[in-house]
């Protein structure tokens, strides 16, 4: 695990912003990304299967930033600061079928009040998900 999470952290470290269709904006690679696929919201550190997974769908995701031309799930809330500040979030979901077909990955992009995208996370399509875009021809 060790090298993998070194190796996924040298293309993290590459990519640091791409052009998005689906938002017409700069996606920027930042610390919050990278932390976010070791560690859940509460600061947990997740388990070892769902590192491994996440390590490995981030090869891919660039190529989601770069092709998805269609926001799927816009999401908003609030999140506190660790100074205990309050302050709005949107959350955007955009997919893609990646590797020829084989994955159908998800990358979630977060905007936290007037600042930049920013790349949050990162998991496989649901089947529910699927479905929907099929029916709408967006797959």
């Amino acid at each position: 695990m060790p090298s993998l999470k070194k190796e996924i952290y040298l293309i993290y470290k590459k990519v640091r912003t791409i052009k998005s269709p689906a938002i017409k904006q700069k996606v920027i690679f930042n610390r919050y990304g990278w932390i976010h696929l070791s560690f859940d919201s509460r600061g947990h550190r997740r388990s070892s299967r769902d590192r491994r997974l996440r390590f490995n769908l981030f090869r891919y995701s660039h190529e989601v930033v770069r092709n998805s031309k269609h926001i799927i799930k816009e999401t908003e809330g609030t999140i506190k600061s660790k100074r205990g500040k309050e302050r709005s979030v949107k959350y955007y979901e955009i997919a893609s079928i990646c590797n020829d077909g084989k994955n159908h990955i998800t990358v979630i992009i977060r905007k936290i009040e007037d600042g930049n995208y920013h790349f949050w996370s990162i998991r496989r399509t649901s089947t529910k998900t699927k479905k929907a875009l099929k029916e709408e021809g967006l797959f």
